[in-house]
């Protein structure tokens, strides 16, 4: 299992060019990485509101977008100045706070 805390927004942004608050504007499927519009169940809060859930034949189209995603796409969604504006936790690797490190811890989630 892999523990993405609270970086998830910021993912979702890397992912799709889209915030929260822009949700409706990600296109699937990879905006179904974090938020499937499946819900388990409303009473499920599970701090950021219910969890999400995906269907099997869903995740191997998110596995296949991820693959197809160009590294190049994540290192120009990178802008820390923006995401820090938008109130977004990245994810840096220990060894370097660069655009190609996020782009592949990004795509090893």
């Amino acid at each position: 299992m892999l523990d993405i805390d609270k970086t998830w927004e910021g993912i979702l942004y890397l992912l799709t060019g889209y915030n929260l608050d822009q949700i409706e504007n990600a296109t699937p499927p990879l905006s179904w990485a974090l938020f499937s519009g499946q819900i388990i169940g409303e009473e499920l809060d599970m701090g950021y509101g219910p969890a999400n859930y995906c269907l099997p034949d869903q995740v191997k189209t998110i596995a296949a977008a991820l693959r197809e995603l160009p590294s190049e796409t994540l290192k120009q969604r990178f802008d820390p100045t923006k995401c820090n504006n938008l109130k977004y936790i990245l994810i840096f690797l220990p060894e370097s706070h660069s655009p190609c490190a996020l782009a592949k811890r990004t795509r090893e989630i």
